[in-house]
């Protein structure tokens, strides 16, 4: 991004404190804004079907949390809960938006960050040494997930294309 769209972001953010065990996201909760964390921690854990969470990562200051929620309009599928007390600037997606309607090419930036920043949390899977079945569950809850996903896309796009109302001539 370029510092004047740095600048546009930092104008319309507002300031939020969360307090323990507050959560900054919950999970698939569709949210309009995103948070970079200023102060304290957040800890990110994903909900398994049964309900039960797994701890990912941590959270600390300069760290985003919510960015695929604006960008996509997608749930959350992790909860993210604050560990201490924590600041953290909220950014809404009008604000975010507005950028891309005036400079397109900062979405690909974005976009590309995002693309290594998923990269970087399968990693975390290994680094935190989940055992293979607790790996295997988070694994199968996003591909199941992934899967209904593509399938609702389709299953719209055919319905789409069935009611398209046409002329012949």
């Amino acid at each position: 991004m370029q510092e004047e769209d740095i600048q546009d972001l930092a104008k319309a953010a507002d300031w939020r404190i969360f307090g323990p065990p507050e959560r900054i996201l919950p999970v698939l909760e569709i949210n309009s804004s995103m948070f970079i964390i200023a102060s304290g921690r957040a800890d990110v854990f994903e909900v398994m079907n049964n309900g039960s969470e797994i701890k990912l990562d941590e959270l600390g200051p300069g760290q985003s949390v919510g960015i695929m929620i604006i960008l996509t309009g997608a749930s959350t599928k992790t909860v993210i809960r604050v560990a201490v007390e924590t600041a953290a600037w909220e950014i809404n997606s009008d604000a975010l938006h507005a950028i891309f309607e005036r400079r397109p090419i900062a979405m690909e930036h974005i976009a590309e960050s995002v693309a290594k920043w998923q990269a970087d949390e399968d990693k975390t899977l290994v680094t935190r040494k989940l055992s293979r079945a607790q790996a295997d569950k988070i694994i199968d809850k996003r591909q199941t997930s992934l899967s209904k996903l593509i399938a609702s896309f389709f299953a719209q796009r055919k319905t789409e294309e069935t009611n398209v109302e046409f002329t012949d001539y």
